[in-house]
């Protein structure tokens, strides 16, 4: 079984759903299932038990090209 878990404020912020959505993917990862973290930015520091991170490009909240004109 293979599992992906998103968050796109992932890299940006660390709020609740942020959190929650690395610390998932790293007790999952260390327990040998296949999971994969999408995040909307870099994720810094990420070295749990194999768990593979790709970084989607996002647009932030208060980019030019988000904003209204």
């Amino acid at each position: 079984m293979k599992i992906a878990i998103a968050s796109s404020g992932l890299g940006h912020i660390s709020r609740g759903i942020e959190t929650w959505a690395l610390d998932t993917a790293a007790a999952l990862a260390e327990r040998g299932v296949d999971v994969t973290l999408f995040s909307g930015g870099d994720v810094q520091g990420v070295e749990k038990g194999g768990l593979k991170v790709i970084s989607l490009p996002c647009l932030r909240r208060y980019d030019d090209n988000t904003q209204r004109k």
